[in-house]
């Protein structure tokens, strides 16, 4: 394997990386600042969230893996 594919590979990951993590703050935000719309309030009443303009936030173990990424993030 080259240099030159061997740092593609290495800069793609890194790009995936850095784009699945703002995927998942955009999400974090939208349940923050978006409590009106349907899939906020299936969100946080399927995970228990509260009311609050900030959820209430538990690490559960059944959680979908979008969940435990917000709840990492």
């Amino acid at each position: 394997m080259g240099v030159a594919l061997y740092l593609e590979k290495v800069r793609r990951f890194w790009l995936e990386s850095v784009m699945n993590q703002a995927l998942l703050m955009k999400v974090g935000w939208n349940l923050c600042m978006n409590s009106e719309k349907l899939w906020v309030k299936v969100i946080r009443t399927k995970y228990k969230c509260g009311d609050d303009i900030v959820p209430n936030i538990d690490d559960r173990w059944f959680g979908t893996n979008l969940w435990r990424g917000v709840v990492k993030n």
